[in-house]
């Protein structure tokens, strides 16, 4: 529920055109993720990270020139199958997980890359409205094996509110 409003809060940030862009990482497109991310540090005036998957984030490695990296980027690369920096930003990895009883499908999207501020930032407001409601049967008749029943409700959601403007690249291809 929550990360389902993550993703939808992407397309709240306007203008959408600027902060929401989809494209493969490779050469081609290196120019206009590095500008994705210099408007989000423009439009929030603090540093950014990278957020996504293990997967997400191995697909940066496409837009690395490798004969230039150091031994020690090799070992880091070797030892947790990324980089921890690109290009002088943090990648933070957002683990994947499995829906409940059912591994063929992935709850996290392996083709999204958030490029969030280092800031107080808290757009996810989880919200629980009212009173715990209890209803309790527990007359003879109703259950004739004796059991007695509860039934417990509670209104809750979970909604979105950009304060901070972010960035969302989707992986094509």
């Amino acid at each position: 529920m929550v990360y389902k409003a993550v993703m939808a809060a992407g397309t709240k940030v306007l203008p959408s055109s600027q902060f929401n862009k989809t494209g493969k990482l490779d050469d081609t497109t290196k120019a206009q993720f590095v500008e994705l991310i210099e408007d989000v540090q423009a439009a929030t005036g603090d540093e950014v990270v990278i957020m996504g998957t293990k997967s997400a984030l191995s697909k940066l490695n496409g837009m690395i020139a490798t004969e230039w990296i150091s031994n020690g980027m090799k070992d880091e690369r070797h030892t947790t199958g990324r980089l921890g920096i690109w290009e002088g930003i943090r990648l933070v990895e957002i683990p994947q997980s499995f829906a409940p009883n059912d591994t063929s499908k992935k709850l996290v999207d392996n083709t999204k890359l958030l490029i969030m501020p280092v800031a107080d930032n808290k757009f996810i407001k989880i919200f629980n409205e009212g009173e715990a409601n209890i209803k309790e049967v527990n007359d003879g008749n109703t259950n004739m094996d004796m059991t007695i029943e509860y039934e417990f409700q509670k209104k809750m959601g979970v909604a979105t509110i950009v304060g901070k403007k972010f960035g969302m690249w989707t992986i094509a291809g």
